[in-house]
C-alpha cells in the first residue's frame, strides 16, 4: 500500500489499523482496504482527504498469515532446560571439588 499524498499521522494510524484488522481476518488486500475506506468513513470522516490516499500497489492478493499459540510455550521450555542444565552442571562441579580439611 502507498500513500498519494502526506495525510495526517493520527488518521493514518487509525486507517491502518482498520486495514489490518481486515487483512487478519483473511481478506485478500484489495478487498481489505475497500472495507478499511468504508469502516474509516462510518467511524472518522467521510472526507476523502484522509482516506483516498491509500492505493495498493503490487501483488493484491491473501497474505498468508501463520498464528501460533506455541511460540511463548516453546521459549518457556527452552528457558526452563537452559536453566536446569546451568544448575546441573554447577551441582556437579561442586560435589567434584575436595573438600579442604582444616585441623586445629
Amino acid at each position: 500500500m502507498v500513500s498519494l499524498w502526506e495525510v495526517n499521522d493520527k488518521y493514518t494510524s487509525k486507517f491502518m489499523q482498520l486495514f489490518y484488522e481486515k487483512l487478519d481476518k483473511g481478506l485478500d488486500k484489495s478487498k481489505a482496504l475497500r472495507m478499511a475506506k468504508i469502516d474509516f468513513i462510518k467511524k472518522y470522516s467521510a472526507n476523502p482527504y484522509f482516506w483516498g490516499a491509500f492505493v495498493l500497489s503490487g501483488n493484491i492478493g491473501k497474505l498468508k498469515i501463520v498464528k501460533s499459540a506455541y511460540s511463548a510455550k516453546y521459549i518457556f521450555v527452552i528457558l526452563a532446560i537452559i536453566f536446569l542444565s546451568i544448575a546441573m552442571v554447577l551441582f556437579i562441579k561442586r560435589k567434584r571439588q575436595p573438600k579442604l580439611i582444616t585441623s586445629n
